[in-house]
């Protein structure tokens, strides 16, 4: 919801009231610096209430202000200096798509990688592919990091974790049956 259309919906408030209400709850620093947004937040956003009933993301509603007009249809408030969630500096924001933001991401490799529920950290699949190409029993890695077998087989394949580096090893030791 737009800056606008929430003064709209609560005429007794100002623009100006909300504003410094606002404000209030970020830490204005140097404008060179981010400006962290001080209150409650979802998923490291800050989060911001301008009326009651009303949610708004708070680095939204500083380039809003900033702007001083609402974003766009179907735009968002980019990070783009900083990609410092809570950070509310209208220098460190711009309007964008989604693909403009997505692009962004991809672009400073800060896309997920792997699963955000997994055990494995990227540095254990490097290490876990240089052991098997140095011969190490697959059998053995799977019970070392707490996986099955067939994950450690498609690890060090480069069939899971492809983007993880590490030797990709197509030949390797099973444990005798």
């Amino acid at each position: 919801m737009s800056v606008e259309t929430i003064i709209q919906s609560a005429p007794r408030i100002t623009e100006t009231m909300i504003a410094a209400r606002f404000w209030a709850s970020v830490d204005v620093r140097r404008r060179h610096e981010c400006w962290p947004w001080q209150k409650a937040s979802r998923n490291g956003y800050g989060v911001f209430h301008p009326t009651k009933g009303e949610t708004v993301g708070a680095h939204r509603f500083a380039l809003e202000i900033a702007l001083g007009r609402p974003l766009a249809e179907g735009m968002q408030a980019r990070h783009l200096v900083c990609d410092n969630p809570p950070c509310c500096n209208p220098a460190h924001l711009a309007e964008g798509t989604n693909a403009d933001n997505v692009a962004d991401m991809v672009g400073k490799s800060r896309q997920a990688r792997g699963s955000m529920k997994s055990r494995l950290a990227e540095a254990d699949i490097v290490s876990m592919r240089e052991r098997a190409a140095q011969g190490a029993l697959l059998a053995d890695l799977a019970v070392e990091y707490g996986i099955a077998p067939s994950l450690v087989t498609m690890i060090v394949r480069g069939q899971r974790w492809k983007h993880a580096g590490g030797p990709i090893t197509l030949t390797y030791r099973k444990a005798s049956a």
